[in-house]
């Protein structure tokens, strides 16, 4: 059985395998992050998941039980989701019968970006010496010395804008000009000074007109005779 530093490293060089990467560092910082997101036996768990291939379960459950890890396949997926739900791990559903599970990456759009809701200064402070250390520095990651920043030739020619239109400020002039909301509303608003100021004390409800779509309900009114300000009106002043 291995101790827990060996699991972590272990997990460590699982995860430097992705085309992300997760290198080490000489002062340990790596197993510091990696402990704050999975406990040893997530560790072991997380290490014999697929860095690129979405797997199920039981294919995960047997990988494990060649590694005489043991744990029943209904406890396994128990974890599975505790875990995809803490976002150390990536779970898939649509498309599948049964939930899909692979590795996500520590770093780039993977596990710290799950943690918004979850960060303590400690966590912080320890990732960004991380960052510093190793990757922020590093110009390929991963075992195999992938570039972090590279151009992939696809050979072929941008569409023309009458293919592909690219939305410009005109275009939102005009969903605000065709927008079903009450023209009274637009024009009150629109013609106002270029001054902010608060919005006029609401209309009753018997005096407001029938509205089908839930973007102008009377409620979303005043932010949409707000918008109309800021885009038909010169720069405001605050």
């Amino acid at each position: 059985m291995p101790n827990n530093d060996q699991i972590y490293e272990a997990l460590q060089h699982h995860l430097d395998s992705s085309p992300v990467g997760f290198p080490a560092t000489p002062s340990g910082a790596h197993l510091t992050v990696l402990k704050h997101f999975f406990t040893p036996q997530e560790a072991r768990i997380a290490a014999s998941l697929s860095t690129m291939k979405l797997e199920t379960a039981a294919v995960i459950h047997r990988r494990l039980k060649r590694n005489d890890f043991k744990i029943s396949l209904d406890t396994l997926r128990e974890k599975l989701d505790d875990m995809a739900r803490r976002g150390t791990i990536l779970v898939y559903n649509e498309g599948f019968k049964e939930r899909h599970y692979k590795n996500a990456g520590v770093t780039a759009g993977g596990i710290f970006d799950f943690q918004v809701n979850r960060l303590s200064k400690e966590l912080v402070d320890t990732f960004h010496q991380y960052h510093e250390e190793i990757f922020a520095r590093a110009e390929m990651t991963g075992s195999r010395s992938i570039p972090q920043l590279r151009t992939i030739p696809v050979a072929r020619s941008i569409p023309t804008p009458e293919q592909r239109r690219v939305s410009t400020y005109d275009d939102v002039r005009r969903i605000l000009e065709d927008s079903p909301v009450p023209s009274p509303w637009l024009t009150a608003f629109a013609a106002r000074p270029r001054t902010f100021r608060a919005s006029p004390a609401p209309i009753p409800i018997s005096a407001r007109p029938a509205c089908k779509s839930a973007l102008t309900t009377p409620a979303s009114m005043s932010r949409w005779a707000l918008l109309v300000t800021l885009v038909k009106t010169k720069p405001l002043r605050f």
